[in-house]
This record gives C-alpha cells, structure tokens and sequence, in this order.
C-alpha cells in the first residue's frame, strides 16, 4: 500500500519485547526507526499512564517532536474551563 510510516502498540509483548516500535518506508522496505517520531510531521508517539475516558491504563499518545504530550481535545477544554474559574468566569454560563 506505500504507507511511509506506520506504528505498533504491544503492551502484552505479543510480538517482540518492545511495548512500542515505529517503522518508515525506505527504498520499498519497512525498516524499524530508533526513536518514535514520524520525520518530518514534527510529531511522535510516547507511553503514559493515565485515565482516559474512565480506564486507568498504560496508553500510547500523541506528542511533538520534543517528546511534550500533545493534549486531547477534552484535556485542552478541561485547562480552559479551569483557567476561567480561577479568573471568577463560571465556564457554564457562557452559552
């Protein structure tokens, strides 16, 4: 199919030892990269712990390159609605 890059997420090491892996299209042969970023995307994958819609478990996430998690669009409103209480805005009165 030429997809240039593509990632695997093993937890219960079913394939290898590693919990993660990413590998990019070289030359017609898809060849296992030492860090787990896309190139030029600018973006990465990493391992967190955390909860994510009610599951506490080991998850794999989406970060930029510098390896900063990047935030879910419930996260990010999440930050907002507490920033605005911490200025006395009531997130809820506002439509």
């Amino acid at each position: 199919m030429g997809v240039t890059w593509y990632a695997v997420f093993d937890p219960i090491h079913y394939l290898s030892e590693k919990s993660q892996s990413v590998f990019a299209l070289e030359r017609s042969v898809y060849r296992p990269q030492q860090q787990m970023t896309f190139g030029e995307l600018g973006l990465g994958l990493m391992l967190w712990e955390g909860e994510f819609e009610g599951v506490t478990h080991q998850w794999l996430r989406w970060c930029d390159r510098e390896g900063k998690m990047l935030f879910t669009g419930q996260e990010r409103a999440d930050l907002l609605a507490a920033k605005l209480r911490e200025m006395g805005v009531d997130p809820g009165d506002l439509g």
